[in-house]
């Protein structure tokens, strides 16, 4: 029964893998040391610094670096920490853009000082505000964290399902006796560049993310795209819970994101 378990879980790898594969998404320019400029440490960094107050916890101090896109990224902890407290703004199906990206457990996830993440449980990111925002970062955060490997990925297996009732019992046995390794191919992308809410009402929410693509093996690319990943969110009375299903709908690549087909871009 557990190889049974272990091998859904892996079909569901394997089928996110080679949406980002297929789109793009992780096809990043090698630089000499063999790392790729979408991975969060890479010879695009800029500056680092020290401070000993971080924006809602005074005791932090952080490291400061820039992605490939030179958008800053912040370093308070392995797990990361909120920036503030719930306490979402106007209404609760538009995207409240403000936003910080900061590491935890070495992926670019995504922090507001109103819609959460607004603690840490179990060693990750959470508490999430219930609206169209809280859900967009809870979405791109737990997708990421999932493929984290050990711990990280059992903690949040179960703010995730695989639609009916046994699908996501095999999923989360199969992380629970899962092994340390993760997949940098789904935990190392950059940061989404916008945002776009497809759905919308108390119990459900999708999201599109726009996630800019650099070039390929063979170097940057002249032509601004970006690849579509989607988040299908789930309200179940006190947190969002992630459809792994609508990792299946990812895979579009688009070359424009503006307002009038209702992207919002992420200000950083």
């Amino acid at each position: 029964m557990m190889d049974k378990k272990k091998n859904y879980l892996w079909v569901i790898i394997v089928a996110v893998i080679a949406v980002v594969a297929v789109v793009g998404a992780v096809l990043f320019m090698r630089s000499s040391d063999g790392s790729a400029p979408g991975d969060q440490a890479t010879s695009q960094t800029s500056t680092t610094s020290t401070s000993s107050a971080a924006p809602g916890n005074s005791k932090s101090s952080k490291t400061l670096s820039t992605d490939i896109w030179g958008r800053k990224i912040v370093s308070r902890s392995e797990t990361g920490e909120p920036i503030g407290k719930l306490n979402p703004q106007g209404d609760s199906c538009a995207i409240t853009p403000e936003v910080e990206i900061q590491t935890a457990h070495g992926a670019a996830t995504l922090w507001s000082r109103t819609d959460g993440p607004s603690e840490i449980k179990e060693g990750v990111p959470s508490g999430y505000a219930h609206t169209a925002t809280g859900a967009a970062l809870a979405g791109w955060n737990n997708r990421l964290l999932l493929f984290a490997g050990g711990d990280v990925s059992r903690a949040i297996s179960n703010v995730v399902t695989a639609g009916d009732e046994q699908k996501t019992e095999e999923l989360r046995s199969s992380f629970a006796a899962g092994s340390d390794d993760s997949s940098q191919a789904l935990t190392k992308l950059t940061a989404p560049e916008a945002v776009r809410v497809l759905s919308c009402d108390d119990e459900f929410v999708v999201v599109d993310f726009a996630h800019k693509i650099f070039g390929d093996e063979n170097g940057k690319s002249d032509v601004m795209q970006w690849d579509i990943m989607r988040a299908s969110m789930q309200w179940n009375g006190s947190e969002w819970v992630l459809d792994l299903r609508s990792f299946q709908q990812s895979g579009e690549v688009i070359t424009s994101i503006n307002s009038v087909d209702g992207w919002t871009k992420w200000q950083y």
